[in-house]
């Protein structure tokens, strides 16, 4: 009831004081209406700041860059091994008696030898004034007797003995990659409250409702505006890492290989056959008195060229060595290295504004008296 009136008393004061002053200059004939005329209201932007001023940090990686390294693991040298003389069993003439004039015994075309001969001479044997087809006998006492013959049955030849190269294995560390570190950053941790913010207030204003002027009233209007606060900053961690290393098994060189060069001196085989000697004895055409003969004589005949032949080892391919130039062995080992430590630089983060339009009432509403057309009226 209170709140009728007090709309009665303000549209009492309004028609009888503003609105009729409309109205002074109407004629006689002219037909006038009530209009509402609507407050007005002006739209203004405001920030709300919707985040404080905060800190943060940029992490800059640790940066690395590939290089590599050449890493001996055994050295060039040079390996001997020995390879032994080859032999071939071959048969080898061996010239026993030159093409010429020569002394054996009577129905045999063996030369005697020079000590034979030599012997004979000094029993009286005149082999000097034989003439090829006579003979001379033997008259003496004689015995057997085992002769040997040496001769080289294998020649001589070279024995190369190689000693292997020596090596001695060593341990060796690498460094693969460098000691270096890590930052981790921990992000800010942050709470979202909601708030109203007034964007219209409370206001008043007239409407018409079949002919009747009313004064109604218009709630704020609010908006929601999303806050963020910070609850926990951020902050960084550092981990350390340590550098790696790889163990490498290093070969090296003690000694190269040794030769050794032994010649083996050559073989020497003994031919063994049986010969008569006589103790004494003398040669002559006929015997002498007292004399007993030996059976043999001596003749003085023209020998042809004679040959006997024999095997014999032969040196067909002597010993020899073999070089061999062993090439190092290495690896190009890729390592990494630090160029740029990681880091952590602390910037300094604005406050978040939002934009929110609000309306702000300049002028009030009103009720004017319009002129009209009176026949529409009617």
């Amino acid at each position: 009831m209170i709140k009728v009136l007090l709309v009665f008393v303000s549209l009492f004061s309004i028609v009888n004081g503003e609105y009729l002053s409309s109205l002074k200059d109407a004629k006689v004939g002219e037909c006038y209406q009530k209009i509402v005329l609507p407050a007005k209201f002006v739209t203004k932007k405001e920030l709300i700041e919707v985040e404080k001023k905060s800190k943060d940090f940029n992490i800059t990686k640790a940066k690395f860059d590939k290089d590599s390294k050449k890493i001996v693991l055994s050295p060039s040298y040079i390996d001997i091994k020995s390879k032994k003389a080859e032999f071939k069993i071959v048969d080898k003439n061996i010239l026993l008696t030159k093409d010429s004039l020569f002394f054996t015994l009577k129905d045999s075309n063996t030369s005697l030898s020079k000590a034979y001969e030599e012997f004979a001479k000094k029993e009286g044997a005149n082999l000097d004034d034989l003439k090829v087809g006579e003979c001379l006998q033997e008259f003496a006492k004689y015995r057997e007797e085992e002769v040997k013959k040496e001769y080289i049955s294998k020649q001589a030849y070279e024995i190369i003995d190689v000693a292997p190269p020596k090596f001695k294995i060593e341990k060796k560390r690498v460094l693969i990659k460098p000691a270096y570190k890590k930052i981790i950053k921990t992000s800010a941790i942050y709470e979202t409250k909601v708030i109203k913010f007034l964007v219209t207030p409370e206001s008043r204003e007239y409407v018409t409702r079949e002919g009747k002027v009313c004064l109604v009233k218009k709630p704020a209007v609010y908006k929601n505006i999303t806050k963020r606060v910070m609850i926990k900053p951020p902050y960084t961690k550092v981990i350390k890492f340590p550098p790696t290393f790889k163990v490498f098994s290093i070969k090296k060189l003690i000694y190269e290989p040794i030769v050794t060069r032994r010649v083996i001196a050559p073989k020497k085989s003994i031919y063994t056959f049986k010969n008569r000697l006589v103790d004494k004895f003398y040669w002559a055409k006929i015997a002498l008195k007292n004399s007993e003969s030996t059976g043999l004589s001596i003749c003085k005949k023209k020998k042809e060229a004679k040959v006997a032949t024999v095997k014999v080892s032969k040196v067909e391919k002597p010993a020899t060595t073999i070089k061999r130039v062993v090439k190092p062995n290495d690896i190009d080992l890729v390592y990494s290295k630090v160029v740029k430590d990681a880091n952590a630089t602390l910037v300094e983060l604005p406050p978040v504004y939002d934009s929110v339009e609000t309306k702000v009432k300049v002028e009030d509403a009103k009720l004017l008296w319009e002129k009209v057309n009176c026949s529409k009226q009617k």
